[in-house]
């Protein structure tokens, strides 16, 4: 199924979490996040 496998275990999900699957995103010095709450 479509969205963030995290969505039934987050208290910050929203409804995108779970129709759309995050993208991963690098931040550099091999670490990574995968969240559509996530904003640089």
């Amino acid at each position: 199924p479509p969205g963030c496998r995290f969505k039934q275990r987050c208290r910050f999900a929203k409804d995108i979490c779970g129709e759309k699957d995050p993208e991963l995103k690098d931040l550099g010095n091999e670490h990574y996040v995968s969240c559509h709450l996530f904003d640089n």
